[in-house]
């Protein structure tokens, strides 16, 4: 329970912190839609943007080894050791996992919205 617990927090954390960074976004998206800036102005914002769920999800990411780390302090010192190994590992391929889903998701929201 407490696993799922922290992976549902890491994915909040994740969403808070791509909603933080929107603005910001948007701001430099503005700029290169209204002034005159060079065409590389433009594409590395579109590129930026591209990468923002990438950079809110190591944010989760984060979230989620701080909290499933302290679960490791539970266990006898003697199964320790192996389940710290098995932490990172799980942390890594949630990274993968979300490095996947994000891109398919991004070109899916951006089909739908072309119409």
């Amino acid at each position: 329970m407490d696993v799922v617990i922290h992976a549902v927090k890491s994915k909040a954390v994740a969403a808070i912190t791509l909603i933080g960074i929107i603005p910001i976004y948007a701001a430099f998206g503005l700029a290169t839609a209204i002034f005159p800036l060079p065409d590389v102005s433009r594409d590395t914002v579109l590129i930026f943007g591209l990468l923002l769920p990438f950079i809110a999800g190591f944010a989760g990411t984060y979230s989620l080894y701080r909290g499933l780390s302290t679960l490791t302090d539970t266990i006898t010192p003697e199964r320790r050791e192996h389940r710290e190994c098995f932490l990172q590992r799980l942390v890594v391929s949630w990274c993968g996992v979300y490095s996947a889903v994000s891109p398919v998701l991004i070109f899916t929201l951006w089909q739908r919205m072309q119409g």
